[in-house]
């Protein structure tokens, strides 16, 4: 009993330490200098609007300034089934983004995806 406890406690110590490497979604991620030239333009859905350049991401009302901008350096990439999927790395809460078919979808909180248009 005693050994077994002890065998237990190893293996999840050595798996909280990061000592064990189990396959991880690391694997999958890599950065890329710059948002891709596919979102490199303004998308709408409704009246909400969203605009990207290469370092800077803006949010906000359709008609009026944008009310969020945000600048990062690096942007994750993550490798999914049928594409990647793109985040900016900035310290804030940013959904995901994917360009499929001249659309934008955006990941929104319900685990949903929300369609933009240019």
């Amino acid at each position: 009993m005693k050994k077994s406890v002890l065998a237990t406690l190893a293996l999840s110590a050595g798996l909280v330490g990061g000592l064990i490497s189990t396959q991880s979604a690391s694997a999958k991620t890599t950065y890329v200098s710059a948002m891709p030239k596919a979102f490199r333009h303004t998308w709408y859905r409704g009246n909400q609007s969203l605009r990207f350049t290469a370092h800077t991401w803006a949010n906000g009302v359709k008609g009026q300034k944008f009310a969020y901008v945000a600048k990062f350096k690096k942007v994750i990439r993550f490798k999914i089934k049928g594409g990647y999927e793109y985040i900016p790395a900035v310290n804030a809460d940013v959904p995901a983004f994917v360009v499929k078919h001249n659309h934008l979808y955006a990941k929104n909180q319900q685990d949903g995806w929300d369609r933009y248009h240019r």
